[in-house]
Parts: C-alpha cells; sequence; structure tokens
C-alpha cells in the first residue's frame, strides 16, 4: 500500500500541482486575492516542490493587497530559483514592476565586469562595474600582474553605487601589454561576498616622453640678476668718467688754463 501511495504522490504532483495553481491563479484575476492566497499556501504546503507558478500567485497577491514584506519574499524565493523567471501581470502599475525588477536583481548572483586602458606612459586606470545582488558591497580588494615583464601591485578602492576605479603606477620600462586583474569585493565588515580574477589585453602603451626634448625654465639657465646690476652700476660708472674727461679745457680765474701755468 505504501509503495502505491508514493508512486501516486510522484507521479500525481505534475498533475495536481498545476491544476491548484491555475485555481488560485484564476481567483486572482477575479479579484478574489484571500481566496486566492488560501488556496496557494496549502498547494505550497502540500507539495515540497513549491511550484512557481503557486508562488507567482502568492507575491502577486501580497503586491495588490500592500503587504510588501509578504510579497517580497515571495518574489526573492521565485528568483533564486529562476532568475529570469517571466512575471507577467499588465494590472502591476510601472513603479510596481520596477520594483519587482529590483528585488529579481537584488538577488542575482553578484559578478564583475573589468576593463582597463592607458592613462600616460606610466599609469593604467582599471574600471570595475558589479552586477547583481551588491548585498552591502562596499569596496573592492585586488591584486595587479604585468606581462611579458612581470610587476606586482595591490590595493583597495571604494564602491560608488556599482563602480569602482583604480588607477596602477607601471614603471616606464616594464614591457606591458596584458594585465592580470584580481579582486574581492567586501562589505563594511570586510567579509568576502564574490571574488573574480580576468586577463586583459592592453592597446599600444603611450609613448614615453623623451627628457631631453624637455624645455628648460628660463630661470635655471640665466645670469642671476644680481649680476646685471653690478655690470650695470660699473657701465654707469664708466659713463661718467668718459663724461667727465671729454669736458673742454677752460682758463682759470688766475688767468691759468687748468694747472699749467701760461708761458710769458
Amino acid at each position: 500500500m505504501s509503495s502505491v501511495l508514493a508512486l501516486l504522490f510522484l507521479f500525481g504532483v505534475p498533475e495536481l500541482t498545476p491544476r491548484a495553481c491555475e485555481e488560485a491563479r484564476a481567483d486572482y484575476d477575479a479579484l478574489q486575492l484571500e481566496v486566492a492566497l488560501l488556496k496557494v499556501e496549502n498547494a505550497l504546503k502540500t507539495f515540497e516542490t513549491r511550484p512557481l507558478t503557486c508562488l507567482l500567485v502568492k507575491a502577486l497577491a501580497h503586491t495588490v493587497l500592500g503587504q510588501m514584506d509578504e510579497a517580497t519574499e515571495a518574489f526573492e524565493e521565485i528568483f533564486r530559483r529562476e532568475p529570469d523567471y517571466a512575471v507577467a501581470d499588465p494590472s502591476l502599475s510601472p513603479s510596481l514592476q520596477q520594483s519587482i525588477e529590483r528585488i529579481r536583481e537584488s538577488v542575482r548572483a553578484l559578478s564583475a565586469h573589468t576593463t582597463a586602458d592607458w592613462i600616460v606612459h606610466e599609469s593604467l586606470r582599471i574600471d570595475v562595474v558589479l552586477q547583481g545582488g551588491l548585498r552591502d558591497a562596499s569596496r573592492i580588494r585586488f591584486f595587479t600582474e604585468t606581462a611579458p615583464d612581470f610587476e606586482q601591485h595591490q590595493g583597495e578602492i571604494p564602491l560608488i553605487g556599482r563602480a569602482a576605479t583604480a588607477t596602477v603606477s607601471v614603471s616606464a620600462r616594464t614591457r606591458v601589454d596584458r594585465i592580470r586583474f584580481r579582486g574581492v569585493v567586501l562589505n563594511p565588515q570586510s567579509d568576502i561576498l564574490h571574488e573574480f580574477k580576468t586577463d586583459l589585453s592592453l592597446r599600444t602603451r603611450p609613448v614615453l616622453r623623451d627628457p631631453e626634448k624637455i624645455i628648460v625654465p628660463v630661470e635655471s639657465s640665466s645670469t642671476h640678476w644680481g649680476v646685471w646690476v653690478g655690470m650695470g652700476v660699473v657701465a654707469i660708472g664708466a659713463g661718467i668718467v668718459i663724461a667727465i674727461l671729454a669736458q673742454p679745457v677752460l682758463p682759470d680765474t688766475d688767468g691759468t688754463l687748468g694747472r699749467v701755468p701760461i708761458s710769458p
């Protein structure tokens, strides 16, 4: 007898479960929300598989009734089991549909998309964008390795929304055309929420500025101003002496021409 019951359970569930859920959905469409909830609760207790169609009726009914905690719990269970499960109900307002999509995104597995590019010859910019449920993520701890020449760096960058940007310095003479990036997503308590790694190819590295072509500032190569002042003073003094010596020789009041006596 027990074996017969077991067979009935195994082969009966696929037929009875959809029927119970369909009846509850019909009650929901007829706005008999309490009746629909009673039927889906009985079905979810009866069948260990907890059919998604019954869970959807439960979630929608609680949403329409404004019981968002219960609705969120049901939607989270649906999306954890089937992340792309379609929620088809034209009666939902755009704001409620957006709320449902936020719930879907919050339970989706966390993932990271990483890009890297040169800023200048000695500096790389690495951008990380997280997708899925953030679960209170606050920062990313990262480790980098360059290739073909090996150079290693590490650090932490804060998350701004879903994005974080790191700037990595690279030695001027290191050959780099790829960078290996490994990241760890952390919450404020330093719990590891997600780990990821990627190998990124880089565009051609910007040319290093030639130090020999750098223009030397005027101040560093010109003669000190004090020297020019001294030379000016000497030139002025010399001009005064020349002017004095060039004056015409006039007779003195005692009848002499300068200090040379006049011959009789």
